[in-house]
């Protein structure tokens, strides 16, 4: 019986217990660990790490190389003009080695899990693609920042590989929009919440974490995002702010690590007199964003990027009423469920935050989500399915050449 053996490669910073960021990452990994594939099916773990982590199945330690040839960041810090040639005689170097390594432990693809990663690209691979913001959407300067690296690699790179997974059906509509990767190759394998859904809190949990922040049930609106300027924080706030003056009760939750835009929307928060009504909480734990959307009046998310996110998922799963940015990938996982705003429109966003402010509404769109989340397919169940379906295919592909 042919076999096809991948070999999926880890982050050399991913340890199975860590959270916040690496919740998705973390919670596919589990489930692929766990998941008993076909038996022409063999999984086995690259681990970059020198502690190897702990899993059922195999984890080969690639170590080694990483250690001898992995020099990125302190080149860059400090030699930043020798940094492009240090990354083409690295190339040289290091990619004979993977592919003898490969070769040796029998691996016939490599499958990256996570959207622009891809070690080593002459070697047959499965890519991952989260988003085309830098053509999709505006220059924000996080996007600015990184626009010729991901050009590179969307030009260069993903067209070699043997499949690429997005996150959604719109997801593969944007990347066929915006690149030369045909619709054959593109396979959806949809995006599913972290961790935060699945913990359980009790009432105890939530009064005492609610006291704490000074926070009333229902009386505030919930927005889970790190502060990028293409959050949009700033339009959330603006409407807000005309909602706040018919409505001083409420308040404002904002969750998420400084990425560079927290000072400017403390400015706002300043300028537009919201400091008592503005509560920026930071980073915390998987726990208490749990207790935040449970007691939310709603989730408001509006985001410029997408297709698609996670905290509307998230919200669903938690029965949190969900308003957002109308993008495609929003509205194919929520459908009728959710309430939807143009992001640039401070009014739309600021009515769709006033509607559901009513009793009778809001009840009817929790009972809606909660309609919407039995059948949903962003479920990481489903998505792991639909990972060994597209293993299947490409056992056959793979074994048309040595």
């Amino acid at each position: 019986m042919h076999t096809l053996k991948v070999g999926i490669w880890l982050d050399s910073n991913y340890k199975p217990t860590a959270g916040g960021g690496y919740s998705y990452y973390d919670k596919l990994i589990k489930h692929i660990d766990e998941y008993d594939f076909p038996a022409n099916i063999e999984i086995v773990f690259l681990s970059e790490s020198t502690t190897n982590p702990q899993f059922k199945k195999s984890v080969k330690n690639i170590s080694l190389i990483n250690n001898c040839f992995r020099y990125d960041n302190f080149i860059l810090k400090c030699f930043p003009p020798l940094f492009k040639y240090f990354r083409k005689i690295r190339r040289i170097i290091e990619n004979p080695y993977y592919r003898s390594l490969f070769r040796k432990l029998h691996i016939d693809a490599l499958y990256y899990l996570k959207q622009e990663e891809c070690h080593i690209s002459n070697y047959p691979f499965i890519a991952t693609n989260w988003d085309i913001g830098h053509i999709s959407t505006y220059p924000f300067p996080e996007i600015k920042k990184d626009f010729h690296r991901r050009k590179r690699f969307y030009e260069n790179i993903l067209p070699k590989a043997i499949f690429v997974f997005c996150e959604s059906e719109s997801g593969k509509k944007e990347l066929m929009k915006y690149t030369s990767v045909e619709d054959f190759k593109i396979k959806t394998v949809p995006i599913f919440s972290g961790d935060t859904a699945s913990i359980v809190t009790d009432d105890m949990d939530a009064t005492e974490f609610l006291n704490k922040c000074k926070l009333v049930e229902n009386e505030y609106y919930f927005y889970p995002a790190q502060f990028w300027s293409h959050k949009n924080h700033y339009g959330l706030l603006l409407a807000f702010a005309r909602i706040v003056h018919d409505h001083p009760n409420l308040k404002l939750v904002f969750t998420g690590s400084d990425k560079g835009n927290l000072q400017y929307i403390k400015d706002v928060i300043i300028d537009l007199g919201l400091e008592n009504h503005v509560l920026i909480l930071g980073f915390i734990s998987s726990k208490e964003i749990n207790i935040l959307y449970k007691n939310a009046i709603s989730l408001v998310m509006p985001t410029y990027l997408g297709p698609s996110n996670m905290p509307p998922i998230e919200a669903m799963e938690l029965n949190c009423p969900v308003i957002c940015s109308d993008l495609s990938g929003h509205k194919e996982i929520l459908g009728d469920s959710a309430l939807y705003f143009d992001p640039h429109d401070i009014t739309s966003i600021e009515m769709k935050m006033r509607e559901i402010l009513n009793n009778e509404k809001r009840n009817d769109m929790i009972k809606k989500l909660y309609l919407r989340e039995k059948e949903s397919k962003y479920k990481v169940e489903y998505a792991i399915k639909k990972i060994e379906e597209y293993l299947l295919e490409l056992l056959y592909i793979r074994k048309t050449w040595k």
